[in-house]
């Protein structure tokens, strides 16, 4: 039963090691992370999941088709891709928005900004019409290859954003040298790490 325990603990402060995280749902407070997702006719896995130490009102969720263990990874991964953040707080549509395009802006080389900034206020559009974002709402937003990135609120679509450059800028507010949390960064690429 001790060993049971000891991944209960390690569930709930976010640091669950990926080889059960790709077997078991992941909990982190409020929040639960499924072990798998599909998307288009592919299985993504749970990459990694932690809290947004920045910002504890939610949590992260990273699913990709293939393991990442580091940005450059991320970023190149093949297939579509799927960043999920749950709210365990209520939250402002339009604060989380602002929070999001602050961290991007942190991130994204400046010769690189022009390319994310159409789709950057698009996304500030799609929030703002969610005027709170409640506890327990989860936030898909999915980029489909040829497609590009949807926007989900409750499993329901508010949005598409068919900028191309988009999703890579926004996995960089999360995954790059100046992200939104740094210990959600490490979370977050988690894949095939054990304690």
């Amino acid at each position: 039963m001790r060993p049971l325990l000891a991944l209960a603990a390690l569930a709930v402060s976010g640091t669950l090691p990926a080889a059960v995280q790709a077997q078991e749902a992941v909990r982190i407070e409020s929040a639960t992370f499924e072990p798998h997702v599909l998307m288009v006719g592919h299985k993504l896995r749970l990459n990694g999941a932690g809290l947004n130490g920045s910002n504890k009102g939610n949590a992260a969720g990273l699913y990709l088709v293939k393991w990442a263990r580091s940005t450059a990874e991320a970023l190149e991964a093949p297939g579509p891709r799927r960043l999920q953040i749950r709210f365990i707080e209520p939250q402002e549509g339009k604060a989380f928005g602002a929070a999001l395009s602050g961290a991007l802006r942190a991130n994204v080389p400046a010769q690189e900004l022009p390319d994310c900034l159409p789709g950057l206020l698009r996304l500030g559009e799609l929030l703002a019409t969610r005027k709170t974002l409640a506890a327990g709402d989860d936030l898909n937003l999915d980029f489909i290859p040829g497609q590009g990135t949807f926007v989900d609120v409750k499993g329901q679509r508010i949005g598409q954003i068919d900028s191309k450059p988009f999703y890579g800028c926004l996995l960089r507010a999360y995954l790059g040298d100046k992200p939104m949390d740094g210990s959600l960064k490490t979370a977050l690429l988690a894949a095939g790490k054990t304690k």
